[in-house]
């Protein structure tokens, strides 16, 4: 398995195996997801509740490419991820509905996986730009069905796999993912939103310096929450550990349930 790397300022150094990092994800996912459906916006609890909830898209990125290198059956995997993400859809869109194409978190997950699968299987018979033409097209359906992260949830899990094991590039590749998700990815659309005339509106370094003061703080404190994943991954120790692989798949749509079904009966 892959060495752990040396985290020194760690407090307690726990070795860390696949399964550990997933109930830490879950736990994290929960936390996000009961500050958005039960939380006052704002509110420091809030606040603190959404910050924790950027710990899980990364370790389970990692944890979904490290099941793709790994499984004894791809295939399979493949099949489980999209029939989790055709069961979670229904719990998804009644706790998130907007009026807009939605896609959930899993569906995320099975672009990148099949994406990654489809590669594999071409880069065998075709040269590298054109093997990589189902990553670009899984990135485009990312952003057309709205999934959660969008491309940049799939160019990470593609990322940490073509890492290939190596820890400490992926380690690096979670901290880039971090800033430039939260810092530019996410922040762009609002940036946009507020240049009604276009992006060549007289009114641009003052919008733009506006806008900044608004979003660093809140954008600033989701990098390092995501950040934050990386002290943990540092310590998985490369193997699987003991786990009840359909727990994982299971939660995800039952505990949108029950938030959805505790947001309608709580005042």
């Amino acid at each position: 398995g892959a060495r752990a790397v040396r985290a020194p300022f760690l407090i307690c150094e726990v070795p860390m195996d696949a399964t550990k990092l997933k109930y830490l994800a879950a736990l994290s996912m929960l936390a996000g997801h009961a500050a958005a459906l039960l939380m006052e916006p704002g509110s420091l609890f809030y606040l603190l509740c959404q910050a924790a909830g950027q710990l899980a898209f990364p370790i389970f990125a990692w944890t979904a490419a490290e099941s793709l290198r790994k499984s004894g059956n791809r295939k399979r995997y493949l099949l489980r991820l999209g029939l989790f993400a055709l069961i979670s859809e229904g719990p998804y869109l009644l706790a998130f509905r907007n009026g807009s194409v939605q896609c959930s978190i899993m569906v995320t997950y099975f672009l990148a996986a099949a994406a990654i699968l489809l590669f594999d299987r071409l880069r065998e018979k075709l040269p590298l730009p054109t093997a990589l033409l189902p990553l670009l097209a899984a990135l485009l359906l990312a952003e057309i069905l709205n999934c959660p992260y969008g491309a940049m949830g799939v160019l990470l899990v593609a990322a940490l796999y073509l890492a290939d094991g190596a820890h400490r590039p992926r380690l690096f590749l979670v901290g880039l993912w971090s800033l430039a998700a939260h810092l530019i990815y996410f922040p762009f659309p609002a940036l946009m939103a507020k240049l009604p005339a276009g992006i060549w509106t007289p009114d641009l370094p003052k919008i733009v310096v506006q806008f900044m003061a608004d979003a660093l703080p809140g954008a600033a404190l989701c990098t390092l929450a995501a950040g934050l994943s990386i002290p943990l991954l540092a310590r998985y120790n490369g193997t699987r550990g003991r786990e009840d692989k359909w727990f994982f798949y299971w939660f995800y749509p039952i505990h949108l349930l029950i938030l959805t079904a505790l947001a309608r009966i709580l005042p």
